[in-house]
């Protein structure tokens, strides 16, 4: 007949309904490694005689590599060494960038230096006491090529060139990274809307164990890869970064497969 169910007692059968979120779940293939990578150009000619091994963290005032015996030296900023920089250059930017790189490694002891975008006497004194610290002449100038601004801690990745070799302007020297560990995808661009920026993961790591993070960045635009045998265009991707949990034990191997869920 119609109607609803009836049990034996004659009353009507009911069942509980429950409302739940739906998921859904996916694992994808990433690569463990370090964050922010940047390639290092020579600015100067010159033979390469040390270089750093990868892996090597270089602090702000330390050597990135040594060219014709002298040290390539690492400051703190974003803003590229492009020009000599001395008592005739004018006002920018980049002076104030050397300027308060001086005054933290302590080359201007008396506080005389007013860090702006203007050079003055004092800083001809703060970069002379550098380069009397790392056996450069004595100038007062910096010419490019003895200081490599990058943005700091700086990690050592791949070598791009050998000890002996003769650099030119513009060839590619070593890639350097930040120290922070990093998750990198990518995503079929048809599962796009699974992710999101802020959205939470899990990282399975080659032994086994597992760590959390959440995405960084979500790429905006689909990439695809030429298969070089072929010619044909791979499936396109959209490039995910993901950012692990604060103080996640991951080990130091770089570009290592992992798990993501």
């Amino acid at each position: 007949g119609s109607g609803a169910p009836e049990s034996e007692s004659g009353l009507a059968a009911t069942a509980t309904v429950e409302r739940r979120d739906l998921v859904q779940h996916e694992t994808v293939d990433g690569t463990l490694g370090y964050g922010d990578a940047e390639t290092l150009y020579a600015q100067t000619m010159g033979t390469v005689t040390t270089l750093r091994e990868p892996g090597s963290v270089v602090e702000r005032g330390e050597a990135l590599y040594w060219l014709d015996g002298r040290p390539v030296t690492r400051m703190h900023g974003d803003r590229a060494m492009w020009r000599r920089l001395d008592a005739s250059a004018a006002g920018g930017k980049d002076i104030r960038q050397l300027e308060r790189n001086l005054v933290a490694l302590g080359y201007d002891p008396n506080g005389d230096i007013t860090v702006d975008d203007e050079w003055e006497s004092a800083t001809t004194a703060a970069v002379k006491r550098w380069q009397a610290d790392k056996g450069l002449p004595k100038t007062g100038s910096v010419e490019p090529g003895q200081i490599a601004f990058l943005p700091g801690p700086r990690r050592i990745g791949q070598l791009k060139t050998a000890r002996g070799a003769v650099l030119q302007p513009g060839l590619e020297v070593m890639e350097t990274t930040s120290t922070r560990r990093v998750v990198t995808i990518d995503l079929d661009a048809d599962k796009q809307s699974l992710v999101r920026k802020g959205g939470k993961v899990k990282v399975e790591l080659p032994d086994g164990s597992s760590v959390g993070g959440w995405i960084s960045s979500v790429g905006k635009v689909a990439e695809s890869e030429q298969d070089p045998q072929t010619g044909e265009e791979g499936d396109a991707t959209i490039p995910l970064e993901i950012r692990l949990a604060r103080g996640a034990k991951t080990g130091d191997l770089d570009e290592t497969p992992v798990d993501v869920s």
